[in-house]
């Protein structure tokens, strides 16, 4: 367990200049992830790029599954749910339009 206390449900879950990241489920429910837990989605350490590589050879798998992990855990105590990361269909991100 990655919380040792009981997480405040009214965490930010979006920003104007973050955008808005969402977890979509396999049963169709799209839940709005917290500033915090987009971060964990996009962590540059998810990202596998040796050093003298000028551009990325994959992904760094083992800290990926962390990072959801740690948004699945975040996600279950803030909502009072049951997720497991089987349950992900797909995450998206998304900016709203700026004039």
């Amino acid at each position: 367990m990655f919380y040792q206390t009981q997480q405040d449900p009214s965490k930010i879950v979006s920003s104007v200049r973050s955008g808005y990241a969402n977890l979509h489920m396999n049963d169709g429910e799209s839940i709005p992830m917290s500033s915090l837990e987009a971060m964990w989605f996009g962590h540059e350490e998810n990202i596998d790029q040796p050093l003298g590589q000028e551009y990325p050879v994959g992904t760094n798998k083992e800290h990926y599954k962390l990072m959801v992990l740690r948004a699945i855990e975040s996600i279950n105590n803030r909502m009072e749910s049951n997720y497991q990361t089987s349950d992900i269909s797909y995450a998206s991100h998304s900016f709203p339009a700026t004039a």
